[in-house]
């Protein structure tokens, strides 16, 4: 959560999503998601997180690479986008849903894989619509992708030592 928080902070974002790949490797689940604008605080210190997760692969075992988040787990490869409404190559259904229900416009997206100390995505994080001095929405910047690229990555070596500890506890 505190990486999270971090990383809306200094990229100027209105939400964030942290996903973490399943430990069956099947599933990019939500961990954490946050919303200022709409007041939204689910997962860590929030309200518990309900949201099923995302399908890494189809029902014929092929990459969902219609879902960017999939694909960036999938392909360790990091998404820049100025508005989401107008890119083709994924499908933002489920995002145009939400939105209509809620009354939100996600528009700039910046969608980072979370890698551990042995270069392996363990995450998600994903960074929705960067507000400039006057809450314009604007692109994320290429200096944020750097920043919360390094940002992802100390997270991911934070939840994978939390990970082997919770393992060696369990095999105690």
């Amino acid at each position: 959560e505190k990486i999270m928080l971090g990383c809306k902070k200094f990229s100027s974002a209105d939400a964030g999503t942290i996903y973490l790949i399943s430990k069956d490797g099947k599933y990019l689940e939500f961990v954490i998601v946050h919303t200022d604008q709409l007041d939204i605080k689910m997962g860590g210190s929030g309200e518990k997180l309900i949201w099923p997760p995302l399908n890494l692969y189809d029902q014929d075992g092929k990459p969902n690479n219609h879902m960017v988040a999939v694909k960036c787990a999938l392909e360790s490869k990091l998404f820049n986008f100025e508005d989401v409404y107008h890119v083709k190559e994924f499908n933002f259904d489920g995002t145009k849903v939400f939105d209509q229900s809620t009354n939100y416009k996600t528009q700039s997206m910046l969608v980072v894989p979370m890698l551990n100390r042995d270069k392996d995505v363990i995450g998600v994080i994903q960074l929705i619509n960067k507000k400039d001095d006057n809450s314009n929405i604007i692109k994320f910047k290429n200096a944020d992708e750097i920043l919360i690229s390094s940002m992802s990555s100390l997270g991911a070596v934070s939840i994978h030592n939390h990970q082997l500890v919770e393992n060696l506890e369990n095999l105690l």
